[in-house]
């Protein structure tokens, strides 16, 4: 996770300041909640980001804060009759768009394979937890990117056309 933080650095050198992680009683109850090992990248993340996650959310219009998930399972899950296969663990919640976000921690217990509940059936997302981390900061500060691009072009054009 500390790669992660670097790489999203990179780009916003602020970012370390805007997140929170989770606190280590929290991330035991969530996994009790679950009735499973929570795995390994997954924790490392709530422990980095479970409260914030800095403005990037890998969930999209989901919530995921450790709260959110705790919330989910004590909740609608009860209340709800929410029901999620036994190899899998919700880790974004509560769109109204479409299902839950989930970890198969079946097919890897380390970084597994990140999964969509809909309607129509459990549909593959991302082929890792992690990858989808960096796939969400890449798209979410893309636009940074070009603008960052913009101004060093905008600056570069300026001190050509100054010498010419």
């Amino acid at each position: 996770m500390n790669d992660y933080i670097q790489y999203v650095l990179l780009f916003d050198p602020l970012f370390e300041t805007k997140i929170q992680g989770a606190k280590e009683d929290d991330i035991l109850k969530l996994a009790e909640l679950t009735k499973h090992d929570l795995p390994i990248v997954y924790k490392d993340y709530l422990l980095k980001m479970g409260i914030n996650n800095g403005g990037i959310n890998f969930a999209q219009d989901h919530l995921s804060s450790i709260d959110d998930i705790i919330d989910f399972y004590q909740e609608d899950m009860l209340f709800d009759d929410i029901k999620i296969p036994e190899n899998y663990i919700v880790v974004g919640c509560g769109s109204e768009s479409y299902g839950e976000f989930l970890l198969d921690i079946e097919k890897d217990p380390i970084d597994p394979p990140v999964y969509i509940n809909e309607t129509a059936g459990i549909n593959l997302y991302s082929d890792s937890f992690e990858k989808l981390l960096y796939r969400t900061a890449f798209v979410s500060i893309q636009p940074e990117i070009q603008n960052s691009i913009r101004l060093f072009t905008a600056k570069s054009k300026d001190a050509l056309l100054k010498k010419a």
